[in-house]
C-alpha cells in the first residue's frame, strides 16, 4: 500500500479533482478488496467452487485425445 501524502490540489488543475477522487475511490477499494479476499469466508468459498470445477472437469480430463 501507499504511505504517500496526497498532493495539494491545483486550482488550475482541471482534471487535478477528478484525480484526487479516484485516488481516493481506488484506495477504498484496494482495502474492502484486501480485507475480502483475506476473510474465512472468501476461503471456504473459493475452495468448495475449486472443489466443484475440479469435481465437473474430472470426467473431461479422462477423454482420450485423437
Amino acid at each position: 500500500m501507499s504511505s504517500k501524502q496526497p498532493e495539494p490540489l491545483n486550482p488550475l488543475d482541471p482534471f487535478g479533482a477528478l484525480r484526487t477522487t479516484r485516488d481516493a475511490n481506488m484506495e477504498a477499494w484496494s482495502k474492502m478488496m484486501i480485507e475480502l479476499v483475506n476473510s474465512d469466508a472468501y476461503s471456504q468459498m473459493m475452495s468448495r467452487w475449486a472443489n466443484t470445477y475440479f469435481t465437473v472437469s474430472q470426467p473431461f480430463q479422462q477423454i482420450p485425445t485423437i
